[in-house]
Order: C-alpha cells, then structure tokens, then sequence
C-alpha cells in the first residue's frame, strides 16, 4: 500500500471516529433530554395528584352529630295505628327538631330555632323512618342516635367555612350574666390585643375611607368645572341669539347640578363616617364596639359561649350565644376563640358557629367515613349526593362495550390475519389499526 492511500485510509478513520464520537454526544444529550422529561413529567403527576388529593379527601369524611331523639308517638303516629303506611308518613323531621330544641332550650325566637334546625341534614328524617319502620318497639322510646350534619355545619368542622384560631389566657375570668347580655372582667391583656385589632382596622377603615372622599373631590371638582365650561357655553349662545343650543346646554347643566348634589352628599357621609371613626380610635369610652366586618371572637367559659360586641382595657360585653353555667361568677378555664372570616361572609353565622362548637366540647361530633358518597346517587342536599349512580353507569357502558367490541374485534382480527387479502384497503384498516392502538 502507498503513502498516499495510508494518508488517505487514515483521514478516513478520523473523519468516521470524529463523527461517531458526535453521533454519541447527541445520543447522550436526547437521553438526557429524555430522562428529564420523563421525570419532569412524573413530578407534574405527582403534583396533580397531591393537589386532588389534598382538595378532595374531605369528601370521603363525613361529619355526625348525637342526637337524643325521643320517638314520640304523637309525631309519628297520630293515629296510633302502626302498620306501615302510617309509620311511613310520620314527623320524622319534627322528632329531629324537638331533640335540637331540647338540648338547646335557650334558643326561643324563630328565626334562632330555623338557624338550629339547619344544622342536622334532612337526611336525619329518612334514617329515623327507616328505624322505626324496621324496628316499631322503638316509638316512646328515647336513645342517642348519630345522624349526619348539614352540609354547612360539615364544611365548617373541616375548616372550609371560616379558619378558627384558639387561645387559652393564663388570668381568671369574671363573668356577669343578665338576661342574654354579658359582662366579662380580667387582669390579664387579651381583651385589650382585641382592642389593638379593632384600632388597626378602624385605621385601615378610615384609610379606606379617606381614599374614597379623596376620588370623590376629584370627582366634584371636574364636575365644577364642567358646569363652568357649560355655563360659558350658555353665555355664547344666548348672546349670539342661538336660543335652541342654549337650551340643550342648560339640560346638560342641570344633569351635571344633579351631579355634584349627589357628590357633596356622598362627601358629608364621608365626613361624618370619619368623624365616628375618629372618635373611636380615641377610645374615649370605658368599652368600644367591634366593627361587624372585623373577625368574630367567641368566649367558650363554663360550658357556654359569648360573642364579644364590646371590648375595653380588661373587661368586655357581649351577647349569650349558649347559656353559661356560673359557678361563683369566676372562671379559671377559659378560651377565646377567633373566627377570622367576618360573620356576613359566612354562611355559619355567629350563634350557629357556638352551637357546633358547643357540640364539640361535649363529645357529640365526630367524623366517620362518607359511605353516602358510593351508596346514594344525586341529591340537592350536598350531604346526602353519592356517585353511585354514575359508578353503575360507568360499569354498564364497560360491560355493554366490551360485549360488543371484544367478539368483533376478535372476529375482525382473525379476518385482517388468515383470510383478507391483501391490497389496498386492508393495507389501509392496518394501518388504522396500528394507529389506534397507540391512543391511550
């Protein structure tokens, strides 16, 4: 072999290792690109997962409340006859309601009475029917039974209503009680960090406030000088004798007269909610009213509740949600329970909150699995609505499908296989076939 063919022999081993060696870098590099997507897509997974998961779990909780419930024969039978019909037609919802108002004889008004009775779900009626029609003995009886909660009273155990803050101060508590109004007295300082919240947002409010009679000078003032430039406008053409665009612009006036009316009235409610909130940052009196868009502060002392209206340096008032046992007046457990979102953005106001809270610190709630979710089909009632109906659904239509497709696509295969010919239709269903069977 010459020079001149080892030369080139070897040029072209170079160029080839000189390319390979690219070809594996770029191999190396799609790998890569490859793994990193594979796993960015993995992460994505997973963090899709852990949000549906971490929205949804709730829903396979559900929230029960005990109930003493008494099967009084006059609401269930009225007629004393026991066969089925009649025990079908019974007041089961008002053999609910009669419990709710026996261990909650306080609450008297009506309105306070239909806030109560929406704390069980109307499911509690089906439940005891089902009971009794299984088991008439029960009718006169009286025995704790647990039946589920209203889908409100559910959503605020899990937190979804209002987040619900607790703390427990280290001073004692005196506690006067007259009537539904409450006097609360302490040395220690929690009454006056209410106090610091309240003047903090009665700061925000006036700020608020004050922006808002800002823009409306500014609106006032261009108003002005717009009735200026119209009256100018006037001038002109009743000097110059055009009489029917005079006309127009005093409409245009009056409209703009109206407006500013409506501006300097909008400024003096302005000027007067500023001048009560000046006054109230001053905290001039011995105890100051809490603002109603401002969260809730709930007193839980010796088995009852009070909704703070007043708060002072070391004593505050407010309202008997649920009545307190006094012992002496004083009372050295307590706590003070924040509930952050304000009570006209909550659907569970003030006094239902209590209630469930009262509940709670007896023992008569707790949280089982939703069975409900998988046996009942669509409700209106959010505590009472399952999926069963779409599961069968769901298992019909695979049952139906696979009845059909598996023994005609195993026909069809067979077919495409042993006896097709070949050509090109069958070329084409092939490739159909290929395709389709990469969709997931």
């Amino acid at each position: 072999m010459t020079d001149g063919n080892k030369k080139k022999t070897v040029k072209t081993i170079d160029k080839i290792r000189s390319g390979l060696d690219k070809r594996y870098t770029a191999e190396r590099r799609f790998r890569r690109i490859g793994q990193i997507s594979i796993l960015s897509g993995f992460v994505f997974l997973a963090i899709l997962l852990f949000s549906i998961v971490g929205k949804g779990y709730g829903a396979f909780l559900q929230t029960y409340v005990e109930l003493d419930i008494h099967y009084d024969e006059t609401l269930i039978t009225a007629d004393g006859s026991r066969d089925i019909d009649s025990l079908s037609a019974g007041d089961y919802a008002g053999v609910v309601k009669a419990s709710l108002r026996e261990m909650f004889p306080s609450v008297k008004k009506r309105k306070e009475k239909r806030a109560l009775y929406k704390l069980a779900s109307s499911g509690a009626a089906f439940q005891l029917r089902e009971q009794v029609m299984d088991n008439p003995d029960l009718i006169g009886t009286t025995a704790k039974v647990w039946v589920p909660m209203d889908d409100d009273a559910d959503m605020f155990f899990k937190g979804h209503i209002t987040p619900i803050s607790r703390s427990v101060p280290e001073k004692s508590l005196s506690v006067s009680v007259n009537g539904k109004q409450a006097v609360l007295k302490t040395d220690g300082m929690e009454f006056s960090r209410i106090g610091d919240v309240l003047k903090q947002h009665l700061h925000d409010q006036r700020h608020d406030i004050e922006d808002q009679q800002s823009i409306k000078q500014e609106q006032k003032a261009s108003r002005i000088e717009e009735l200026n430039q119209l009256q100018q406008q006037h001038d002109e053409f009743t000097h110059i004798g055009k009489y029917e665009q005079a006309e127009r612009v005093k409409e245009q006036m009056d409209d703009t007269a109206i407006y500013i009316e409506q501006h300097e009235s909008e400024l003096k409610i302005f000027a007067n909610e500023l001048q009560t909130l000046k006054s109230q940052l001053q905290m001039s009196k011995a105890r100051e009213a809490l603002s109603a868009d401002m969260p809730s502060y709930l007193i839980a002392v010796n088995g009852g509740y009070i909704r703070l209206e007043e708060v002072g340096e070391q004593q505050a008032s407010g309202q008997v949600l649920v009545p307190v046992k006094l012992d002496g007046g004083n009372a050295d457990d307590w706590k003070i329970i924040e509930l952050e979102t304000p009570q006209s953005e909550r659907r569970v106001k003030d006094a239902q909150a209590a209630i469930l809270l009262s509940l709670l610190d007896d023992g008569r709630i707790h949280k089982r699995f939703n069975t409900t979710l998988f046996t009942a089909g669509d409700s209106r009632e959010p505590e009472l609505a399952g999926i069963h109906s779409a599961l069968m659904g769901t298992m019909y239509m695979l049952i139906v499908t696979l009845l059909l497709s598996f023994p005609i696509g195993a026909a069809a295969a067979i077919y495409l296989e042993e006896f097709a010919p070949q050509n090109r239709w069958t070329d084409l269903i092939e490739v159909n076939i290929n395709n389709l069977a990469a969709v997931p």
